[in-house]
């Protein structure tokens, strides 16, 4: 998950991930991630006005990874137009 939402501009990793927990630093608002992303179906948690928290657990399949970092993808071409 890291590795495929590192790229995503407007996203900084804060750190490299050693469990299931992933921390993003954002320049937009984080609560605009969650609001944007809720509407494809992906859910997270704002950790902080420009940080947020995604967890993947067992019930998280590698189709649910990828659909989620597509989605995370597609939100600053969303933003710009």
């Amino acid at each position: 998950l890291a590795d495929g939402l590192r790229d995503v501009p407007g996203l900084t990793l804060v750190v490299e991930p050693e469990t299931n927990i992933v921390l993003f630093d954002t320049v937009r608002p984080s609560a605009d991630w969650v609001a944007r992303l809720a509407a494809d179906g992906v859910r997270f948690f704002a950790f902080g006005k420009h940080r947020f928290r995604l967890v993947t657990h067992l019930d998280n399949s590698d189709d649910d990874v990828t659909r989620a970092i597509a989605a995370f993808q597609a939100v600053p071409s969303a933003w710009a137009s």
